[in-house]
């Protein structure tokens, strides 16, 4: 069994986190590509001044992509944008059809 001791780059760590099935339980259905997501989570950590995942917070962090990932309005609102647009597009295609 390995332990890791070293911190990991909070993208790395990002990165990690969206495999994990929590994560993915809340984004399987939204029509935003995960490096999207991934790309915002993380600057929202380094601007705050986190640029890496100590061992002793990588639970902590989990967390907070899931929160952020749920409470975000950034992220609420392209998602909402591009559900729209997926929606505009299958009406379109539904009128072309016809």
């Amino acid at each position: 069994m390995h332990i890791q001791t070293e911190p990991i780059p909070i993208n790395v760590y990002v990165e990690q986190c969206f495999q994990k099935r929590q994560v993915t339980a809340i984004i399987s259905t939204w029509k935003v590509e995960s490096s999207q997501l991934r790309t915002i989570i993380v600057n929202n950590f380094t601007e705050m001044g986190i640029y890496f995942a100590l061992p002793c917070y990588k639970n902590l962090i989990l967390r907070n992509v899931l929160k952020y990932l749920k409470t975000s309005t950034e992220i609420i609102n392209l998602v909402k944008k591009l559900e729209a647009e997926a929606l505009r597009r299958q009406q379109q295609n539904r009128h072309s059809d016809v």
